[in-house]
């Protein structure tokens, strides 16, 4: 009898935890999905909506599910102050991330002067959460398998739905897209946002061709020329600058680096050049 009685319990208590597995794997599954899919199609739908709910929303349920299936609460799981309870613990964890990696945005933008992306929010997490995960499951790990492969294969994916800036090398890799972009600036489809500015916004699909942090393009003319920038990448500290130039009348404004240590101007073709520049703090 106690031993029918065992085998009960822990058929019970593996169906318990296999259903919970597969609830926390099946939620986790779907925010997986919609995250992805709003982040890949966002310039087709539009741009009606902010990632950032999206981003916030999955970002909660990774800092959730490890306190829910921990098996530290099993028997107030079901209850709402307990769940509730579990949520704000998971918010707070979330809104403490959050800090952090502002922190570590700063010094990108204002040190390095790099492109700060929305992909970005989740590359910390790939080292750090699964040592949050195991904190929260080590008592309990087997049922957390399932769903801690779909959150790391999600955060993963979402790195490469990002379209890679163009550089040097693959500069011929992007020209159609480069192209575009100076027909509809000669249709005047894309203008400076204010008067008497030279820096124009790109449509969305269009944003990756420009590795500064602003994603705007300059357009400026010289004599009966226009002339359209694409900043690839500023120095760090903000001591130099490398970018793509459109000149309509295809002059040739090449500089050799000999001739000046702090440029560099290199004709890739017809009306297309690659700009390096170097200058002091007092000039960035």
């Amino acid at each position: 009898m106690y031993h029918h009685r065992l085998q009960s319990a822990v058929s019970n208590s593996n169906a318990f935890w296999f259903d919970i597995k597969m609830r926390v794997s099946l939620i986790l599954l779907i925010l997986g999905i919609l995250e992805l899919i709003l982040k890949i199609f966002r310039c087709v739908l539009g741009e009606y909506y902010s990632l950032f709910w999206i981003h916030l929303i999955f970002l909660i349920a990774l800092f959730y599910w490890p306190q829910y299936i921990s098996g530290r609460f099993p028997q107030r799981t079901g209850l709402f102050s307990a769940e509730f309870r579990l949520f704000l613990s998971a918010l707070i964890k979330a809104a403490y991330y959050l800090l952090f990696v502002s922190v570590i945005f700063v010094l990108i933008l204002f040190i390095f002067r790099k492109t700060i992306t929305d992909s970005m929010l989740f590359l910390p997490l790939l080292l750090l959460w699964p040592i949050y995960v195991f904190e929260q499951t080590k008592h309990n790990f087997k049922p957390a398998i399932l769903p801690f492969t779909i959150s790391m294969v999600t955060m993963v994916a979402i790195q490469f739905t990002n379209p890679a800036n163009p550089k040097l090398e693959t500069f011929n890799a992007y020209l159609k897209d480069f192209e575009a972009v100076v027909s509809m600036v000669k249709n005047k489809e894309i203008k400076p946002d204010d008067a008497g500015k030279s820096e124009a916004e790109l449509p969305c699909q269009y944003r990756h061709l420009v590795g500064c942090p602003n994603r705007k393009i300059r357009i400026e003319n010289s004599g009966n020329a226009k002339v359209i920038y694409f900043c690839n990448e500023l120095k760090m500290w903000g001591a130099g600058r490398e970018e793509f130039i459109y000149i309509s009348d295809g002059k040739d404004i090449s500089v050799k680096s000999a001739g000046n240590a702090s440029l560099e101007i290199r004709k890739l073709r017809d009306n297309w050049f690659w700009k390096v520049e170097e200058f002091d703090s007092a000039n960035g």
